[in-house]
């Protein structure tokens, strides 16, 4: 990865999986981080070292994430952002209901759409200006192993 010395990512679902193994690469190519999500992010910050953050947030209240984003743009800027949080049923997939798709399909969308508007409409933003967005969709399919 390249050096991202003085740059800051702001990495959403960064409380584990991906976006926990995406806070730690950041960090090690120099970014200082800004980690969301709806679980407690703050021991991974700690133990990736001084000047990263972490916000408790839940993408699908627009209120705070417009909160959240203009605190961290104050702090810091935002240079990076890294639009992972996802959602997911725990359940097998035969089990599910289309309106428990939908509904996760939606809140997915809401939550990625929420944080990215936020991003874009905040004078907020540090100038290198670049985005990624991942979506994924959890259920387990019959025949499939975990």
């Amino acid at each position: 990865m390249a050096d991202l010395s003085g740059l800051t990512a702001l990495i959403t679902g960064a409380g584990g999986g991906i976006g926990a193994a995406m806070a730690e690469t950041f960090a090690a190519a120099g970014a200082r981080l800004a980690l969301v999500d709806i679980v407690d992010c703050g021991g991974l910050a700690a133990r990736l070292g001084e000047g990263h953050r972490s916000d408790l947030l839940d993408l699908l209240d627009p209120e705070a994430i417009a909160r959240t984003v203009a605190a961290i743009g104050r702090d810091r800027g935002i240079d990076i952002l890294i639009n992972n949080a996802g959602l997911g049923i725990v359940a097998p997939a035969e089990e599910q209901s289309v309106a428990d798709w939908h509904g996760l399909a939606s809140g997915e969308a809401n939550g990625s759409c929420l944080i990215a508007s936020a991003y874009n409409l905040s004078d907020t933003r540090a100038g290198a200006d670049h985005c990624a967005s991942l979506a994924r969709f959890g259920g387990e399919l019959p025949g499939c192993e975990s």
